[in-house]
């Protein structure tokens, strides 16, 4: 029962001066400030705009819709034997693994797809 208040002493329940003084439990003390400096860098990654590899979700999603737009120009391109729409496509699928900036993203995106509009023939 006293090793149970110990641990929810060093979690920060009933302060953590208490394990500090006790010698025995310096290594909880120990887990307890790894597990804070742990629970410090995930909350600040899940808040910050790091996202995955550097890109931010907003960006990765743009990506994703762009990508998937891509997708189905290319099929139609070569499908239909077209050149235009098939580069287009490509160019939709490829330049997001390249731009990490989020806006970039949504400008070069949203002129490929003007000029896949533009050049359908």
């Amino acid at each position: 029962m006293i090793l149970i208040l110990a641990i929810f002493a060093c979690f920060g329940l009933a302060g953590s001066a208490f394990c500090q003084s006790d010698p025995d439990l310096a290594p909880v003390n120990k887990l307890a400030v790894v597990l804070e400096e742990s629970q410090k860098k995930i909350l600040d990654s899940a808040s910050g705009s790091s996202g995955i590899m550097g890109f931010s979700w907003p960006g990765i999603i743009a990506g994703l819709i762009f990508s998937s737009v891509g997708m189905i120009a290319f099929m139609y391109g070569k499908k239909q034997g077209e050149l235009k729409p098939a580069i287009i496509g490509m160019a939709l699928m490829a330049y997001p693994y390249f731009v990490r900036n989020t806006v970039l993203i949504f400008v070069i995106g949203a002129l490929l797809c003007g000029a896949l509009y533009l050049w359908r023939e």
